[in-house]
């Protein structure tokens, strides 16, 4: 330093690369390392420090990173030696290098002081972090930052008996490859790379090419104790076997399905946990597992508070809840069931339009139709016949006019809407039998004096409901919780075991396993549940009848507006013979012909109308022809 060094190539530890970089930066001086990896180093603190070595600390823990990722390693054990190369890795991990520096690495002798200051310094970095050249181990070139050198890479090294070999490589932009490094840096997303991650074959210790499951549970060489209910009822969940495992039954299956699917093996061995005469209590059980006296408990264990205050409980494997269960008596049959499905308002309405819309069709084909003229008898009966004979597409009257059709198809496909409501409705109140029981809720039930039965009825024969967990009830109308295993508090296997419960879940054989055990088959579907049929209202048709009364609205509108057009014309000529003046009132008896004659021209048939029309027009011509010739023979009298 005192002999003018204008350039430092060296240290080669990161400790002392410290302690120079402190010194170079007081004299403008370049420090180039080939060694010192410490990601701290590149800080803005030290602007002269030129890292030349492949990659620092963070580069080289993302290359173990992903090699643990393509191998699917959950937990890694990192052994590393304790000197200025090995602290370098962990302390790329926190901040231990700073307890470090704070040591100190001794005295020095110099005296700066009597150091003079590098001009040519600041040039000299900069033509230092220009460099572009190929090298003994690879090409030299400086990120942007000009602290470090750009694209680190690393060869992936399998080191085993018989030597070493290179099974891959890794690069901060192609991560892990069997092919090498390029200069070209070809950026992709994370899912892509993690797909294209692939490596050689790996020698693994035991000369096997199976990679390593991982960490494996330890726990002293000794299986581990799992507590389970030896149940008197339900046996279906869990029970006592007398196979080798000496336990049986849905949970058992769910536990040792996910245990499978763990990446480490976990010996276990099941252990009885009551006295078989009664159920044992789960509290007591759970209580076991908090105490050290089961590792573990695996049953048809619920998740209550008090109970996850002193253990650890995995995923829910079977859907949970607090049911009544309660007898139905059935109804008795009626002679009247045909009425149900609909209610009196239905009832009546649809009754009414029937009516309304076969008077509308007669009001639209009596001028037309033949088959609607007749005796005022003959039309009142049509009337009636029509109207509900189209209720089973029975009528056999022929429409003729274009509105008479019009309002009956539109009718029609209301009444097929109708029938087949009808029809679906009382279908199901006669096959289906209306079930009721006389229980309201819990609260109701507690007011009651009735028996109530948890697990166990009452001695006299029988209960009036049954007050038990969902899962407990599904199995008991099958035949005649939400649960889980519960572990000692933070014990790496419940959240081990809940990703295993949850793939079963994914993958179908959570299913399948509760299908073996509790399959619901067994049981008809048409003995539970709500089975009453709701009774069809106005309220579900009320639509319907809407878009019928307005097509009769405007049909009739239309009908009447064309008779009132032609009886203008008919009446034309009487209205043309003369008015009474403003002073001589329009005696009644005159009112009423005027209204008989609609009337009648109403009731004629639209040929006869056309030819009355048609004769009166004639008539009033001749009556005009003869009129001026009178005037005309006056006026010629008059002159003489």
């Amino acid at each position: 330093m005192e002999k003018k060094v204008v350039a430092v190539v060296g240290p080669q530890s990161s400790g002392i690369a410290h302690v120079v970089s402190h010194v170079v930066n007081e004299l403008h001086v370049p420090l180039l390392s080939f060694a010192a990896t410490d990601p701290a180093l590149a800080s803005a603190q030290y602007p002269y420090f030129v890292r030349a070595a492949r990659g620092d600390d963070s580069s080289q823990m993302a290359a173990v990173a992903d090699i643990v990722t393509y191998y699917g390693w959950r937990e890694v054990t990192v052994i590393y030696v304790d000197n200025d190369y090995g602290r370098g890795g962990v302390d790329a991990l926190g901040d231990a290098l700073e307890a470090q520096r704070a040591k100190g690495s001794g005295s020095s002798r110099l005296r700066l002081d009597t150091l003079r200051v590098f001009d040519q310094g600041e040039q000299l970095l900069q033509k230092v972090m220009l460099a572009n050249f190929t090298g003994v181990t690879g090409g030299v070139r400086f990120s942007a930052d000009g602290r470090s050198l750009a694209d680190p890479a690393y060869e992936v090294l399998n080191v085993g008996g018989t030597g070493v070999r290179r099974v891959g490589y890794w690069s901060n932009h192609s991560h892990l490859s069997v092919a090498a490094p390029t200069p070209l840096r070809i950026k992709t997303n994370s899912s892509q790379q993690q797909q294209e991650q692939r490596l050689y074959s790996v020698i693994w210790p035991g000369e096997t090419t199976s990679p390593p499951r991982g960490w494996v549970f330890p726990n002293n060489g000794r299986p581990l104790r799992i507590g389970v209910p030896y149940r008197t009822t339900q046996k279906q969940f869990v029970s006592k076997d007398s196979g080798p495992d000496g336990a049986s039954g849905y949970c058992i299956d769910v536990f040792k399905a996910a245990v499978a699917l763990l990446p480490y093996p976990v010996p276990v061995s099941f252990i009885l946990f009551g006295d078989g005469v009664k159920n044992p209590s789960y509290s007591d059980l759970v209580n076991k597992v908090a105490n050290n006296v089961f590792d573990a408990a695996v049953g048809d264990v619920s998740i209550v508070t008090n109970r996850t205050r002193v253990v650890d409980f995995t995923q829910p494997y079977v859907e949970s809840g607090l049911v009544i269960v309660s007898p139905v008596k059935e109804k008795s049959s009626n002679a009247w069931a045909f009425l149900k499905p609909f209610t009196l308002g239905m009832w009546a309405v649809t009754g009414a339009f029937f009516l309304f819309v076969g008077a509308v069709v007669w009001i639209l084909e009596h001028r037309f139709n033949p088959e609607f003229r007749g005796s005022p008898r003959e039309q009142l009966v049509t009337i009636f016949w029509f109207s509900f004979s189209t209720m089973f597409f029975a009528h056999r009257e022929n429409t003729v006019s274009s509105l008479g059709r019009f309002v009956l198809i539109i009718w029609l496909f209301v009444v097929l809407i109708i029938n087949s409501s009808y029809t679906a409705s009382l279908t199901s109140i006669l096959t289906v039998q209306q079930l009721s029981t006389g229980i309201q809720g819990l609260d109701g039930l507690l007011a009651s004096a009735d028996p109530i039965g948890y697990q166990r009825g009452a001695g006299n024969g029988g209960v009036a409901a049954i007050v038990d967990e969902l899962p407990y009830v599904d199995l008991f109308l099958s035949t005649n919780c939400q649960f889980k295993t519960a572990f000692q508090r933070d014990s790496p296997l419940a959240v081990d075991l809940s990703t295993a419960i949850l793939t079963l879940s994914e993958n179908g054989d959570l299913q399948r396993i509760h299908d073996k055990w509790l399959n619901p088959g067994q049981c008809d579907s048409s003995q539970g549940g709500d089975v009453a049929a709701d009774r069809l209202n106005l309220s579900s048709f009320w639509g319907l009848f809407l878009i019928s009364g307005v097509a009769c609205f405007i049909a009739l509108v239309i009908f009447f507006t064309r008779i009132l057009c032609q009886y203008g014309k008919y009446n034309q000529g009487d209205d043309e013979g003369g008015t009474p003046p403003e002073d001589c009132p329009v005696r009644r008896p005159e009112r009423l012909r005027s209204i008989r004659d609609l009337i009648t021209f109403v009731d004629m048939k639209e040929e006869e109308a056309k030819r009355a029309i048609k004769r009166k027009s004639s008539d009033d011509r001749r009556d005009r022809s003869i009129a001026s010739s009178a005037g005309a023979s006056s006026f010629s009298a008059s002159t003489v």
